[in-house]
């Protein structure tokens, strides 16, 4: 059980009643790869904001995930040269082909 009151949020929004079951899941893994969390905020906002605006503007499920996958693959695209954490060292971690 959560340790947050949602009832009076929830009797105006009751969709969102599965992302708090899936947040209190000990089922639910997440799926991004390791070094993703370095630009997480990014990732959220890209999907906050426009899961917002099909949610409360009426945007389209099929526009949202349009624009989600485009605005998330940009992302990537700008992270792909350097994805690894700050603290990453390529140096002590040997990054390279398998021998």
């Amino acid at each position: 059980m959560s340790a947050y009151d949602y009832s009076a949020f929830l009797a105006e929004y009751p969709w969102f009643q599965a992302f708090i079951d899936a947040g209190n899941d000990p089922n639910t893994v997440s799926t991004a790869p390791d070094g993703a969390e370095s630009f997480a905020s990014e990732v959220q906002k890209v999907v906050g904001t426009n899961v917002e605006a099909m949610l409360f503007s009426g945007v389209s499920p099929e526009e949202t995930a349009s624009k989600l996958q485009k605005e998330l693959a940009a992302l990537v695209a700008s992270k792909k040269k350097d994805w690894r954490p700050s603290w990453f060292d390529p140096v002590l971690y040997r990054v390279g082909p398998c021998r």
